[in-house]
């Protein structure tokens, strides 16, 4: 009737209730719906006032969205898989650090000092250590691969270029991240503390340094300092696979939005990170072997003797000229 709706339209014009709606921001049908339940709430309102039933008449909503194109779907699964890439630097924290458990027993139990007295070489010990612990990764390795198969991340398995990446990738990381992690444990006397010291030691060289890289580089500011620090940061083998699997993600996104495209394997994508991790895994099994062999020892007890002979020629070469004066 219009004496209902020219009644309904006053009220509704002349009422404005203030209302707070807490909802999950992710349901895009919340705010609509509350919209509807408003309007409904003051139509019955408005019959109740006219002694109409208010059941009879009521406000509907319908909401048919259109789907995404082809284009929309590859630009959101790319942002997913960005995020992916990120947080798949976690559990590779934990991995490196479980290799370790067995070595710091070894240490306390004395059994490694019983095979080195036995006769086996120190170099052999670390060798077959580190093969044995690679093996297993490879174990994982093949395993993550498989999940990207099973979980469809077209952006690491999409085609025979981004197996290649991300093989590369997953096992140069373990090439550099097993010595490093050796090297750090010699410093523990208990197993399950090393264990948790480098976790947290790999997580925050890892990711958190590759967030705040991101961070720096979004910043105009620190950009160029962000650039430059990020030949440091690529001594880490967390941030090499954290970074490498980023740009596999950005560069597909790219192609999706038709920019230029990039070879996964490429320097500035995948390649440089590989490298990196091959040079830091040479680095850090040198180093492990010098912190064995009591190499930095040596050196300290080298340049002390060396200054004290300095020290010692200075004050007696001054004597000479006081007995000569």
């Amino acid at each position: 009737p219009d004496n209902i709706s020219e009644t309904f339209r006053d009220y509704f014009n002349t009422l404005s209730p203030q209302l707070s709606l807490l909802h999950n921001n992710t349901y895009f049908h919340s705010i609509p719906i509350l919209l509807n339940e408003i309007t409904n709430a003051k139509l019955r309102s408005s019959l109740k006032s006219c002694n109409e039933n208010s059941n009879t008449y009521k406000y509907k909503s319908s909401n048919y969205p259109l789907p995404f194109s082809k284009q929309e779907n590859q630009e959101i699964e790319g942002i997913l898989a960005c995020f992916v890439a990120l947080f798949i630097l976690i559990p590779f924290c934990y991995i490196p650090a479980a290799f370790v458990i067995h070595i710091v027993k070894e240490n306390v139990t004395k059994v490694k000092k019983i095979q080195l007295l036995s006769g086996v070489k120190i170099w052999i010990y670390w060798i077959s250590t580190y093969l044995w612990d690679l093996s297993n990764f490879l174990l994982i390795m093949i395993g993550s691969i498989i999940l990207f198969y099973l979980y469809d991340f077209h952006q690491f398995i999409g085609n025979v270029e981004a197996v290649q990446a991300i093989t590369l990738l997953i096992f140069t990381y373990g090439l550099s991240v097993l010595p490093l992690s050796y090297l750090i444990s010699l410093k523990f006397k208990n197993a399950s503390g090393a264990q948790v010291s480098i976790t947290t030691i790999l997580f925050f060289l890892g990711f958190i340094v590759l967030i705040i890289s991101y961070v720096l580089q979004q910043i105009h500011s620190t950009y160029e300092l962000n650039e430059k620090l990020k030949v440091y940061y690529r001594f880490s083998p967390g941030y090499s696979l954290g970074e490498g699997l980023l740009n596999m993600c950005v560069q597909q996104l790219y192609a999706a939005r038709g920019w230029k495209y990039y070879h996964l394997l490429d320097y500035d994508i995948t390649g440089r990170d590989i490298i990196y991790n091959c040079y830091t895994a040479l680095l850090f099994t040198i180093l492990l072997l010098f912190a064995e062999y009591n190499f930095f020892k040596y050196i300290v007890e080298y340049f002390y003797k060396l200054s004290n002979i300095c020290r010692n020629k200075k004050d007696y070469n001054r004597l000479v000229y006081d007995n000569n004066d």
